[in-house]
């Protein structure tokens, strides 16, 4: 029998649904789900493209991806190609949370071996129950960071499912109130592919850990180099990251254009299918930076970097994304001409 959690968990989804009936019912659920929520956090299950995945009640990935159906789902449709040209390699996904990514990517048929990496304990565990369901997960309890050493810092974890690291909380302002003084340990890529061992090129690279993308990934330019993955990471652009990590994003994408790769891909805000680019073109990337620069974190662009020995996956994504998103914008006189590739 369903635990009332459960059924209310089902009931928050369907509401999702906004015709007539999903609108009275989304009003409801959210007054049921308002005093559920004061009470409980346990463990629900959400049935994701044929996985059953364990979800806490408070978070917000199943209620998100209902509501907003191209919720990340670029990630999964770019993984799918690497998969295909390189199905031997390994796949790593940095912020890995409770393991949605890693549902997103399996969803799309893709088998690799996947180190799915979280820090925060709360999402750690439930990442390692999920990790089971979808299989080949091998998840790893560590904080990603530009060095290997521990640290004390400002830790942000909300129960919706965001986890934020401040090394300098006083440039955040009201974005960091809620967070708490934390000793963790950090560890760079280098050190632990290292202890990993592995035999497997990495073709894969995925992130998403709150601003601390470009500086972790700058960090593991020497892996990168060795490996030469696509690179998918959860792009924000602000002075008060600049200032924290002493980087800045044109010259974060020279680096990996000096590194011979050629195209840059980005959905905005892990939506819509925007635009691919050469890395070569510095007036665009000023453009990029100046819409995305200081958002507050509202407004942000999925960004996927592909090398120049991967021009042909390249095409095949951009022609790829095209057709997708054309097919999704049926109109009266529309046809529709693909609904996956």
């Amino acid at each position: 029998m369903k635990s009332f959690i459960q059924v209310i968990f089902e009931l928050k989804n369907k509401s999702a649904n906004k015709n007539r009936f999903g609108i009275v019912l989304d009003i409801l659920i959210r007054v049921l789900h308002l005093i559920t929520r004061k009470y409980t956090n346990r463990l629900v299950t959400y049935n994701f493209k044929g996985f059953k995945v364990m979800v806490p009640f408070r978070h917000h990935w199943s209620y998100d991806s209902i509501n907003n159906p191209e919720w990340s789902m670029s990630l999964g449709r770019v993984a799918s190609l690497v998969s295909s040209k390189y199905p031997n390699s390994v796949f790593f996904d940095i912020g890995a949370n409770i393991g949605d990514t890693c549902a997103i990517i399996r969803g799309n048929g893709v088998k690799n071996k996947i180190y799915a990496i979280e820090g925060v304990p709360c999402f750690y565990e439930t990442l390692s129950l999920n990790a089971d369901i979808l299989g080949n997960i091998y998840p790893i309890n560590k904080f990603l960071s530009y060095d290997t050493s521990e640290k004390s810092v400002q830790l942000k974890v909300l129960d919706s499912g965001n986890g934020r690291v401040y090394l300098n909380p006083d440039l955040y302002g009201d974005d960091a109130s809620e967070s708490f003084t934390s000793e963790i340990e950090t560890i760079k890529l280098s050190k632990l592919i290292s202890n990993l061992s592995l035999s497997q090129p990495i073709k894969f690279l995925k992130t998403d850990i709150e601003s601390m993308d470009m500086p972790v990934l700058k960090a593991s330019l020497d892996v990168i180099k060795s490996h030469l993955p696509v690179i998918f990471f959860e792009c924000h652009i602000a002075n008060a990251h600049e200032s924290e990590h002493n980087i800045a994003f044109l010259d974060f994408i020279n680096e990996f254009r000096d590194l011979g790769y050629v195209k840059m891909f980005y959905w905005d805000c892990s939506n819509e299918y925007r635009y691919c680019f050469d890395l070569s073109d510095s007036e665009i990337m000023r453009d990029f930076d100046a819409i995305y620069r200081n958002r507050m974190g509202l407004k942000y662009a999925d960004i996927c970097l592909v090398h120049a020995n991967d021009i042909e996956m390249a095409e095949n994504l951009r022609a790829g994304e095209r057709k997708y998103f054309v097919s999704q914008r049926q109109t009266s006189w529309g046809t529709k001409v693909a609904s996956e590739y």
